[in-house]
């Protein structure tokens, strides 16, 4: 699916609003709330947008509304793609009765969805676990340079 040189462009507002459902969750549950759970409700929090790019989105949507099989896709990003390519279907036939859509109108509706609020962060717990750990990580490391003349 995706290049070897591409990168994730959301990657710092993802993992910015993983760590507020981290926190989120963390204070609704008063801190009494396994690990494992914890990591679980954070991957199924609602995000503010799909996080992968309108480029990607299209290059995938074409490709399923062409029939073709996705077989090597991690389950989460097929629930991504597959909710993405059922609101496109909406919104193409919202905005046109054309039984074959250009290419464009395609693109322009993928770049749309996109766009649109996300149902879950479609993130694996393993994946939100080393996200979580890491800004931990980097919370500790700013607040000890931070009061190092403290010691």
């Amino acid at each position: 699916m995706r290049n070897k040189d591409d990168r994730n462009e959301f990657k710092e507002q993802q993992d910015a609003e993983i760590m507020a459902a981290y926190r989120h969750i963390f204070k609704l549950y008063g801190g009494h709330v396994g690990v494992k759970t914890l990591y679980e409700k954070v991957s199924f929090a609602p995000a503010s947008r799909f996080f992968v790019s309108a480029r990607q989105a299209y290059r995938v949507i074409s490709r399923m509304l062409c029939g073709e099989p996705m077989p090597r896709m991690r389950p989460t990003n097929q629930r991504m793609y597959t909710e993405i390519l059922s609101r496109v279907k909406a919104e193409l036939s919202q905005s046109s009765q054309n039984s074959h859509p250009s290419q464009s109108s395609i693109r322009k509706a993928v770049a749309k969805v996109v766009r649109q609020p996300a149902p879950e962060m479609y993130v694996g717990i393993r994946q939100v676990s080393y996200i979580i750990s890491k800004e931990k990580r980097k919370c500790y490391e700013e607040r000890k340079r931070r009061l190092r003349h403290c010691f």
